[in-house]
C-alpha cells in the first residue's frame, strides 16, 4: 500500500536551508490515492511521498476538506508549451509551463467565499529553464509575470494527462501567484485557490504582469460622535471588484457591516469613505475595523486594523500610537474632550522609565511625537496619562 507523509508547521513564513525537505525529482506518475490523508485546521502542512520527498505544502485556512488524494506528474523533457484556453475572458493564450503536473482531489470542496493556501515546489533547475526563457521575451521572472493554471475535469478529476483545452463543464483558469520564495537551493510559489483541480505553474509571454489589484495609499478610523467614520485610499488598482468593511470587538471576530464598490482599473489615486452608523451603541471601549478588498477573480486581501474608541474614561479618546514597530519616534493621535495635561512615559521591559514628556492638550484633536532615536532595539511601554486616565500600550523597537 502507498502511504505519505504529513508534517505540520508552526512556522509558515521563515525557511532556511536547515528546514528544508528533499523535493520530488523523479520521474514518472506518483499516484497517492490509496492513502488519502486528512486536510483540516490552520496550520501550513507538509506532505510527502513514500520516501519522504517533499511535493506540496497547504494551509486550509480553517477548511476541513476531509480525506485528501492527490497525484503527482514529473517528465523530464523540459518545459512545455502550449495555448491554454481561460475561461474567464474565453481567450488562448500562448504559455510555456513547468513540466511538473498536480492534482489534489479533496473530499470537500472549501467552505463558499473561502481559500487555501498552497506552496507548489520545483527544483532551481527547473524554475532556470522558464526563467531562461522569459529572458528571451525581455523579462526577468517573478511572481507578477508567474500565473497558476487551474483546470478542472469533472469527468476525470484524478487524472495526471496535462489538460490545457476545456469543454463543456470543465473550466480553466489562471490564479494570481502571491510570490515567489527560495526552498533552500530550490523555489516554491505560493497561491491560494477556493477549488481544487490540476495546478500547474505557467508564464505567458506578452501579458501585461499580474500586479495584486490593489496598491494601498492610507486607511484611517475615527470617532465622529457615535459613528466610526472610515476613510481609505488607493495609488493604483487592477481588476479590483469592491470593498468589505468588517467590525469587530475583539480584535479577532470580524463581521462584514458594509460594501464600497471599488474602481476596478485605475492608476491614479482613488478615495473612498465609509460610515458606521452609531457604532458605539455597540457599548464596547475599542471597535476594530479593516477592509476586505476583493477582486474580480475572487482573490482578497487584508488592509491593516484600525481600531476605533469611543469611551474615553474621562475625557481622552486614543486614536493610534504608531508607528509599531517604531525606530526614531512614536506618535500618538488623541482626542480630549477638554484642555488637560497629558503625559507621556515611556519604560523598557524592566519597568524602568526612560523618557517622559509632557504637553498641554487642546479640546479636540492633539497629536505628539516623541523621539526614540537614542533607545536600543527591544520592547517599551508607552503610557498616556491625564489627570483621571491612562493608557498603556506595547511597542517595539527595531
Amino acid at each position: 500500500m502507498i502511504s505519505t507523509g504529513v508534517k505540520r508547521l508552526t512556522n509558515s513564513f521563515d525557511i532556511g536551508a536547515d528546514d528544508t525537505a528533499v523535493i520530488r525529482t523523479t520521474a514518472g506518475d506518483y499516484i497517492a490515492s490509496s492513502s488519502c490523508i486528512n486536510i483540516s485546521g490552520t496550520s501550513w502542512i507538509d506532505v510527502t511521498d513514500t520516501f519522504g520527498k517533499l511535493v506540496f505544502s497547504i494551509n486550509p485556512e480553517g477548511n476541513n476538506l476531509g480525506p485528501t488524494c492527490w497525484g503527482l506528474r514529473l517528465n523530464t523533457a523540459g518545459l512545455r508549451k502550449d495555448s491554454i484556453l481561460n475561461s474567464t475572458d474565453g481567450f488562448k493564450y500562448l504559455s510555456y509551463f513547468l513540466d511538473r503536473n498536480l492534482y489534489i482531489n479533496p473530499t470537500t470542496q472549501p467552505a463558499s467565499g473561502t481559500h487555501v493556501s498552497l506552496r507548489f515546489y520545483c527544483k532551481q533547475s527547473e524554475w532556470q529553464l522558464l526563467a531562461d526563457t522569459a529572458l528571451t521575451f525581455g523579462v526577468t521572472l517573478n511572481q507578477y509575470y508567474m500565473k497558476m493554471h487551474r483546470f478542472h475535469e469533472p469527468a476525470a478529476t484524478s487524472t495526471l494527462v496535462p489538460l490545457t483545452t476545456p469543454t463543456v463543464n470543465d473550466s480553466s483558469h489562471f490564479l494570481y501567484v502571491m510570490n515567489v520564495n527560495n526552498y533552500g537551493v530550490d523555489k516554491y510559489l505560493q497561491y491560494r485557490t477556493n477549488h481544487f483541480s490540476q495546478f500547474n505553474p505557467v508564464f505567458i509571454p506578452n501579458v501585461i504582469p499580474a500586479f495584486l489589484p490593489v496598491t494601498w495609499l492610507s486607511f484611517d478610523a475615527k470617532a465622529n460622535g457615535n459613528d466610526a467614520n472610515l476613510d481609505w485610499a488607493t495609488a493604483s488598482e487592477r481588476n479590483s471588484k469592491d470593498f468589505d468593511i468588517e467590525r469587530s470587538v475583539d480584535g479577532k471576530e470580524f463581521v462584514s457591516v458594509g460594501k464600497v464598490k471599488a474602481a476596478g482599473n485605475s492608476s491614479v489615486i482613488n478615495t473612498y469613505s465609509f460610515i458606521d452608523k452609531d457604532a458605539a451603541s455597540l457599548n464596547a471601549d475599542k471597535i476594530y475595523y479593516r477592509l476586505k478588498q476583493n477582486d474580480l477573480d475572487g482573490q482578497f486581501e487584508y488592509s491593516k486594523i484600525r481600531v476605533v474608541q469611543f469611551k474615553g474614561k474621562d475625557g481622552i479618546i486614543v486614536h493610534s500610537v504608531s508607528p509599531n514597530p517604531f525606530n526614531t519616534n512614536v506618535s500618538a493621535d488623541f482626542t480630549l474632550l477638554a484642555e488637560d495635561r497629558v503625559s507621556l512615559i515611556l519604560t523598557n521591559i524592566s519597568g524602568q522609565v526612560v523618557k517622559i514628556e509632557q504637553m498641554n492638550g487642546q479640546k479636540g484633536d492633539n497629536n505628539y511625537s516623541m523621539n526614540t532615536e537614542e533607545f536600543a532595539a527591544g520592547v517599551y511601554f508607552l503610557k498616556i496619562q491625564t489627570k483621571d486616565n491612562q493608557f498603556v500600550y506595547k511597542l517595539i523597537k527595531n
